[in-house]
């Protein structure tokens, strides 16, 4: 059990690694906090933990702001001379 949680630790240190080097800097690591609000999804689905009130703010905030960083970090079009 030991060495499987260690193969998927290297393999995500793997991805997220790889991710980094194909995209910019500024994309990729909001994205990474997206691992909270999953982990909250998954210990719901998987383990009957309980969802309270801070958890699904939490979850809000974070997908907002991956949203607005994703819009807003989009290169403005040149302006025309």
């Amino acid at each position: 059990m030991k060495n499987q949680a260690t193969w998927r630790a290297m393999g995500a240190h793997f991805c997220f690694a790889r991710a980094l080097k194909l995209a910019d800097s500024g994309l990729v690591v909001p994205m990474d906090f997206l691992r909270l609000p999953l982990i909250a999804l998954i210990a719901y689905l998987l383990y009957d933990e309980a969802f309270d009130l801070w958890i699904m703010l939490g979850a809000v905030v974070i997908v907002a702001g991956n949203i607005i960083n994703i819009r807003t970090s989009k290169d403005p079009e040149p302006a025309q001379t």
